[in-house]
């Protein structure tokens, strides 16, 4: 078994910064998504998640209110990270939240490469394919029971 992987909401400045430079790192420098596109604008609108190890912060992500949806975006792990329940870890805690909040479903713009990965949650394939920041992405929703 693995360190202990703590998931919260990133209060403070530090926690929130933390959350970016994961963000900059695999998404800008690692996967080449354009800083223009990364930083799109409703970070201030949205709630930020942090999990952290005894390693320190690893993966993060943005949970932003649409309507009665919650969307669950930019999840991002380390490298060194990935494999290790983190991901894992983070969309539990975001779902719990968006029970908590009284969301109807969560929603998420997946990378195909990842959709396995949320479909273990009970998250469905919506709609077709479509590219964004030059990578192949699918909606994918999870409804949420009252």
């Amino acid at each position: 078994m693995g360190p202990a992987i703590i998931v919260k909401e990133a209060c403070s400045k530090d926690e929130v910064r933390a959350a970016f430079l994961i963000r900059e790192g695999v998404f800008v420098r690692e996967q080449k998504v354009p800083s223009e596109l990364e930083w799109d604008g409703l970070d201030d609108r949205s709630e930020h998640l942090i999990a952290r190890t005894d390693m320190g912060h690893v993966g993060c992500s943005r949970l932003r209110v649409d309507g009665s949806d919650l969307r669950l975006e930019r999840l991002a792990v380390l490298k060194e990270h990935r494999s290790k329940g983190v991901g894992s870890a983070i969309v539990r805690h975001s779902i719990s939240l968006a029970k908590r909040k009284g969301a109807k479903k969560v929603l998420v713009h997946s990378q195909v490469s990842a959709k396995g990965f949320y479909a273990r949650f009970g998250f469905k394939e919506r709609g077709e394919t479509f590219m964004d920041a030059g990578i192949e992405h699918i909606l994918m929703e999870l409804e949420l029971e009252g």
